[in-house]
């Protein structure tokens, strides 16, 4: 797990299952968001190399996924994806979301800040494995 030395908000990924990578392994990824550090431990859900890497974590009554989805272009180049989507599985999470819906723009700038450190990697030819 290659996430600290690629994005430049994640701070920490630290692996908490035992063996390979592979499908249930647990990992917990320290990262700046909204100015301050957070942990959450996620789980790779899937794994559908080299396209599809979901990750999937809950947090304050809330089930997310964090689906990582690249696409081979006729052009012969490659889009990746990052999909994020949150679902409220608490009555206090329910009662929240119109909250959460205030903070979907700075959301949606991590996830693109995330996306470009990405593509220098990429374009760097940085070696990710």
């Amino acid at each position: 797990m290659h996430g600290p030395e690629i994005v430049s908000a994640i701070t920490n990924t630290e692996i908490l299952s035992d063996g390979p990578i592979a499908v249930g392994t647990k990992f917990r990824e320290t990262r700046i968001m909204f100015g301050r550090e957070a942990s959450e431990v996620m789980t790779i859900a899937k794994l559908e190399e080299p396209y599809r890497y979901p990750f999937t974590a809950e947090s304050h009554g809330t089930a997310y996924v964090t689906d990582h989805v690249i696409e081979t272009l006729p052009d012969g180049g490659s889009r990746l994806s990052i999909i994020f989507s949150g679902k409220a599985q608490t009555v206090m999470a329910h009662l929240l979301m119109p909250l959460g819906l205030l903070f979907a723009g700075s959301l949606k700038k991590q996830l693109m800040g995330d996306l470009e450190d990405f593509m220098r990697a990429i374009e760097s030819k940085q070696v990710v494995d």
